[in-house]
Order: C-alpha cells, then sequence, then structure tokens
C-alpha cells in the first residue's frame, strides 16, 4: 500500500491517513467514517455497544486538523493522557470527566503517534508471502488429506451391523493398556 501523502504535507484526509498508517475506516451509526479504537479501556457502563462509544479519531475539523475522541474508565487515566497530548501540541476541544475531543496535526509524526497510542488504535499487520518451505510444508498437509478416503459400509463391512449402523472396534494399542 503505497500513499502520496508523507508526513510534512498539510492536508489528509481521513481515509488518506488511514491508508498511510494501514488503518481500518468504519462508520459510525450516524454514517459518519471514523478509526475505531479498542473498547478494552472502557468500563461497563449503561453505554450501548456501539463503535462511536470507544475511543477513535474524526475527521472535519479547520486547518486540515484530525480529532481524536478519548474515553477511559477514570479521571486519573483522561488527565493523564489529556496532559501528554497537550504538551505535544494537541489542542483541547472538549474536555469532560474521563473523556474528551482534541484535535491533532496529521503531518506531525510525533502527534500522530502518541494520538493513537492514546486512542488504542493499532495499524493492520502486513502479511509477508509464505517461504518455499512452509509452501512444500502446506503441499504435503493438503496432499496427506486428499489421500484419506471415508469408509463406507461396502469398504469396511466389519465395522458396521446389519442395520448399517457404525460400531467401531475399539483397540488398546497405543493407549497403554494392552
Amino acid at each position: 500500500m503505497e500513499s502520496n501523502i508523507q508526513h510534512g504535507q498539510t492536508k489528509q484526509t481521513l481515509q488518506q491517513f488511514a491508508q498511510h498508517h494501514r488503518l481500518k475506516t468504519r462508520r459510525d451509526t450516524s454514517g459518519e467514517e471514523i478509526i475505531a479504537g479498542h473498547r478494552k479501556l472502557m468500563r461497563k457502563s449503561q453505554l450501548p455497544d456501539r463503535v462511536e462509544y470507544c475511543s477513535h479519531v474524526l475527521d472535519g475539523f479547520e486547518d486540515h486538523r484530525l480529532g481524536v475522541c478519548l474515553f477511559y474508565p477514570t479521571e486519573r487515566c483522561w488527565n493523564f493522557a489529556r496532559k501528554q497530548l497537550v504538551a505535544l501540541g494537541c489542542m483541547v476541544r472538549q474536555d469532560g470527566d474521563t473523556e474528551g475531543v482534541l484535535t491533532f496535526d496529521p503531518a506531525s509524526r510525533t502527534q500522530t503517534r502518541a494520538v493513537l497510542r492514546a486512542a488504542r488504535i493499532f495499524p493492520r499487520r502486513l502479511s509477508k508471502e509464505p517461504s518455499p518451505g512452509q509452501l512444500a510444508a502446506r503441499q504435503a498437509f493438503a496432499t496427506k488429506r486428499r489421500s484419506l478416503t471415508v469408509e463406507t459400509p461396502a469398504q469396511d463391512s466389519t465395522r458396521y451391523d446389519q442395520d448399517g449402523v457404525f460400531r467401531p472396534i475399539l483397540s488398546t494399542q497405543g493407549v497403554g493398556l494392552g
């Protein structure tokens, strides 16, 4: 995924930001596009289980800035994260007891890394091409599975009674009983 937007350029949309940082965009219940974070930070509360009730990055602020909406379980966690982000140059838009909205410059690498960490948003992993050894192991496994046949009453009539019900032959070899 090669992106033509690099750090230092001024304008980035949410879609370009997500593509550049290998993030997944989703739509919330109102239809707005967001980049959702993990929900593990939220305590069990009266809030419904919706994507917008977890920390997320959103678009729509002036000066081509992106916003981050942070939800934390305690005031102490929120205050610590807010102070760290403000020290890096993020601007507070809304400040609640355990949640808030800040804006950040997507062209700033330090602000971007800190915001993604605070919102617990992780990039998607890139899968590597399998090695020749892995391909050979997969092929051997596939041929082994294809060579196994399903027993039918015609192939092994000793395991089936006259009604066609399967009766397994119990063996004690290899179990330690024989």
